[in-house]
């Protein structure tokens, strides 16, 4: 059977439990954080099994993320959402409803560290053991995602909440021109003159990957404040139909 696995990891987070599961169950490892690797990849054949692993943005699915995998046809589909203690929203749900699959094989929701810092909830990752042989041995029986009530005026807000509480700045008497910045980020939201498109995520990739101190974050009084406030992360795991929620 050919697994496939994918994953969108700005922060790193998804991608350390991408290669945890990969290594353990093989099949191919694609990671899709890039827009050039999103671009090129190939959504035209349908994919014996999927497991797609990915954060949450402020309760959705990263929009970068949303096109593609709308137009991805699977038979088999797992899926593995982190979440940095906060919320899980109702990505998973988008997950289900955007992929084209015939068996929603398990999900997981996973707790890890939060790209902001803060409380951190990361689980150990022995956890994940039961997933990776339902993974490895998938059966026909699907399972389906639970309910969840969203306060959609949230969404209304987001982006101001995104820019307000996390501000990033370029310091052009520290930048060298090496182009790292660019090269990283998971949207191309960083202009030839460094300056940031709309579309940032606010992933923080730019000031983790320059040496030279020229991108630096802002967090807001009121971020941090909410990530410095302890919270019991939950932890997941959905793979027999038994454990299927209403």
């Amino acid at each position: 059977m050919s697994l496939t696995h994918l994953f969108f990891s700005p922060g790193g987070e998804t991608e350390r439990v991408a290669r945890h599961i990969h290594n353990r169950t093989g099949g191919s490892l694609i990671n899709l954080t890039l827009l050039n690797a999103r671009h090129h990849f190939d959504t035209t054949q349908t994919y014996e099994h999927v497991v797609l692993y990915m954060p949450v943005y402020s309760g959705h699915v990263p929009k970068p993320l949303l096109s593609l995998l709308k137009s991805l046809q699977v038979n088999r589909l797992s899926v593995l959402i982190t979440y940095g203690g906060v919320t899980t929203g109702i990505a998973l749900r988008e997950v289900t409803n955007a992929v084209t699959h015939n068996t929603l094989v398990s999900y997981a929701i996973i707790p890890v560290h939060h790209t902001y810092g803060g409380h951190q909830n990361a689980i150990d990752m022995r956890q994940l053991d039961p997933l990776v042989q339902v993974i490895k041995y998938p059966t026909d029986q699907s399972v389906t995602t639970p309910k969840i009530r969203w306060p959609f005026w949230l969404d209304w807000t987001e982006s101001w909440r995104t820019r307000f509480n996390y501000r990033l700045t370029h310091h052009p008497n520290r930048c060298i021109q090496c182009g790292a910045c660019q090269k990283v980020c998971p949207v191309a939201a960083i202009t030839e003159d460094y300056q940031l498109k709309r579309s940032c995520l606010r992933c923080g990739r730019c000031v983790r990957t320059c040496e030279q101190n020229a991108w630096t974050a802002k967090q807001s009084w009121f971020l941090k404040r909410y990530l410095k406030k302890p919270r019991r992360a939950h932890f997941t795991m959905c793979f027999h139909p038994q454990d299927t929620h209403p």
